[in-house]
């Protein structure tokens, strides 16, 4: 059965419109942009959609139904390529090349179907495919480079104790994906839980979002050397967790039953989680590795390196930037030690946290947008819009899941009229009628 043919209909010319300004505004040369979606292709079929679910299989094929009814047959290809891009996080150009470092290993063969291995282990396809990405692909994907964030807050530093959690997504700012903002509901058969994605037309899946339960997911690169594209595409694997999960027991099951993919930190929080439970979870993750962190973690206290110490954990508190805490995953982290800007956003947030407390505020929702918009991206100064015209801050979301209710801004404007989502407006959405 085909899924969503109305998503792939109405939205088809949109899609097409939304890829090709982020395309052309990451590579401008149409000769570079072909290479680079034979890449994307080439990874999407013999990867990354192996361990795509059969329902959301049936979704991408009836969005490209829908795309085909309204005349635009390329919305399917278009939205998996969206899928590809998405799932590089953090260094774009460096998990490129340690990806496809693995991918040419002997060792990675016994991994594919047959049919591949003679394209696989052509040595000419290989030269040129190193010489590209080094030359051309890693250039050009520097412009992608993350700096994204997220945070969760509850019990004796919010109000009522309840869960207010965050995410900023600080990526390829003034692309012309501002034109394309999406906020979709999703309403699952067979009593799955609804739920509801924040971001980008095209981008299909979830940059971050709120289920009918109170869930809520997040995410911001880490990293790593070991990765791989035989997981599941983690925005589409966070839909599934708010469409499956109704806390975070059965979230943390659900996540150890599917493969990780990139080095990501992801966050799912929880609103109805008992009086003294952690509402909040921290995954950091590398191929075939996740580790689980709540607030005050000793992992996070004790990474000390070269006498300098780096984590600073909190009781009712996690969060992350684009680095981990976790020993494990850090013996192959592309950085040792977090890079300057991840550290300064971590400590931001840590501090922010800690100033509250000082002064005896507990956090009401206004709280949680304050802290979640201090790091998203601004072009300068954190604590300043004077250079918003240079950030990078193109989605920043807090949630106050206890009410359904998120608050939402999106980058505005282009060139010198461009303002960072940080630095823009934060709209009230109360979801409670559409997640029912």
């Amino acid at each position: 059965m085909n899924k969503f043919p109305s998503l792939g209909f109405l939205l088809a010319n949109q899609t097409v419109d939304a890829y090709s300004a982020l395309m052309t505004s990451v590579i401008p040369d149409e000769i570079e942009r072909a290479i680079l979606v034979e890449f994307l292709d080439f990874q999407w079929e013999n990867y990354l959609s192996r361990q795509v679910p059969k329902d959301y299989a049936q979704e991408l094929t009836g969005v490209q139904h829908g795309g085909n009814q309204a005349g635009v047959p390329e919305v399917g290809t278009l939205i998996t390529r969206g899928i590809t891009i998405s799932s590089f996080p953090g260094d774009v150009a460096n998990n490129i090349a340690w990806l496809i470092y693995h991918e040419l290993l002997p060792d990675a063969l016994h991994l594919l179907e047959v049919e591949h291995k003679t394209r696989r282990t052509d040595q000419h396809f290989q030269t040129f495919l190193v010489e590209w990405v080094n030359e051309r692909l890693l250039p050009a994907f520097q412009k992608l480079r993350m700096g994204c964030s997220f945070l969760g807050v509850w019990g004796s530093r919010t109000e009522s104790g309840e869960l207010f959690s965050g995410r900023n997504l600080d990526w390829a700012a003034d692309t012309g994906l501002a034109s394309f903002k999406l906020i979709t509901v999703y309403h699952p058969p067979d009593n799955l839980y609804s739920h509801t994605t924040v971001g980008f037309c095209g981008l299909y899946g979830s940059l971050t979002g709120m289920s009918s339960q109170g869930v809520t997911v997040h995410e911001a690169g880490d990293d790593n050397q070991e990765e791989t594209f035989l997981g599941f595409p983690w925005v589409l694997r966070l839909r599934y967790v708010m469409e499956h999960a109704k806390d975070l027991g059965e979230a943390s099951k659900l996540w150890s039953m599917t493969n990780n993919t990139m080095g990501i930190n992801h966050g799912i929080g929880s609103a109805h989680e008992g009086i003294d439970n952690p509402k909040f979870l921290v995954l950091e993750t590398k191929a075939f590795y996740t580790a689980y962190f709540n607030d005050n973690d000793t992992r996070e206290y004790e990474y000390v390196v070269d006498g300098v110490q780096y984590g600073f954990p909190l009781k009712d508190a996690v969060w992350r930037t684009n680095h981990g805490y976790d020993p494990t995953l850090l013996s192959t982290a592309t950085y040792i030690t977090p890079l300057a800007d991840s550290e300064k956003r971590y400590m931001l947030i840590h501090d922010s946290l800690v100033g509250y407390e000082n002064r005896e505020v507990l956090l009401s929702y206004l709280e949680a947008v304050n802290v979640t918009a201090i790091v998203g991206d601004k072009g300068g100064s954190f604590l300043s819009c004077n250079n918003a015209t240079l950030g990078i801050n193109i989605l920043s979301v807090a949630y106050a899941p206890s009410s359904l209710t998120m608050y939402v801004a999106f980058e505005e404007g282009s060139g010198f009229f461009h303002k960072p989502a940080c630095c823009s407006t934060y709209v009230v959405f109360n979801m409670s009628k559409w997640l029912i």
